[in-house]
């Protein structure tokens, strides 16, 4: 009967942990797209090390954050969490220094990395 129960226990765990193929792709399309927006964004307005604020890159974060939100694992939460500090950088970047980009592991790189950790 432990085995039986112990058995159940780890399938629910390991059902929690993993991403279903609708949610991969979920979040695989839905971050790709932002960070497609944000890249595109960058190489027309960036003037030196300067973001340029954009209400657009702020809705397609924001929209993302909430679209992940809808997913119930915890390492997609974190990245939400990471995609709503972006929305609110693209508001206004001069509200976030260096610091604050490494603090919320909001680099695009870093976006990146986690997506790919996420969806492989």
């Amino acid at each position: 009967m432990l085995e039986f129960i112990l058995g159940l226990t780890s399938d629910i765990i390991s059902n929690s942990t993993s991403l279903s193929k609708k949610d991969k792709d979920t979040v695989h399309n839905e971050v790709t797209y932002a960070l497609n927006q944000t890249r595109t964004h960058i190489r027309n307005t960036r003037q030196g090390n300067t973001d340029q604020p954009s209400s657009h890159l702020s809705n397609v974060w924001q929209r993302t954050g909430r679209r992940l939100r809808q997913i119930g694992h915890t390492e997609v939460q974190g990245l939400a969490d990471t995609i709503e500090q972006k929305s609110k950088y693209w508001s206004d970047p001069t509200d976030y220094d260096l610091q604050n980009l490494d603090q919320y592991e909001m680099r695009l790189t870093q976006v990146e990395s986690k997506l790919n950790e996420l969806c492989s």
